[in-house]
């Protein structure tokens, strides 16, 4: 049997509409979400697990469609960086990448990084 959750927040934005859903909650069956709706409504005793958001707002993730995780433009001569020992690279890809993810982007299109280090950053996740 799936596992049933629910996730609370304050805010649910769907990524679809122009409304924010105050007091909402996701139900998730399994892998599935099953609906948004007003938790003052649902029943807490029929979930596994409750996730509790108050105070803040979930929305879907965001998506980089254009990047190069070894390229850092906060470093002086970035595009010259890309000389960097794949050592180098590695460690400033997983470093943006973290970045990315703390900032809301859940999906990358990185188009190319030396020595195929946009297809081991994918595989490594």
């Amino acid at each position: 049997m799936a596992e049933r959750i629910l996730i609370k927040a304050s805010i649910i934005w769907d990524g679809i509409s122009k409304n924010l859903l105050p007091e909402d909650a996701i139900i998730i069956d399994g892998k599935r979400i099953l609906a948004i709706d007003n938790f003052l409504k649902i029943d807490p005793s029929y979930y596994d697990k409750i996730l509790d958001f108050s105070g803040l707002t979930l929305m879907p993730g965001m998506i980089d469609s254009h990047t190069h995780h070894s390229l850092d433009a906060s470093l002086e001569n970035y595009l010259d960086r890309m000389a960097d020992d794949i050592t180098e690279l590695k460690g400033r890809a997983t470093a943006l990448m973290k970045k990315d993810l703390g900032s809301g982007v859940t999906m990358c299109r990185t188009l190319g990084d030396k020595e195929y280090l946009d297809i081991i950053c994918r595989d490594a996740v």
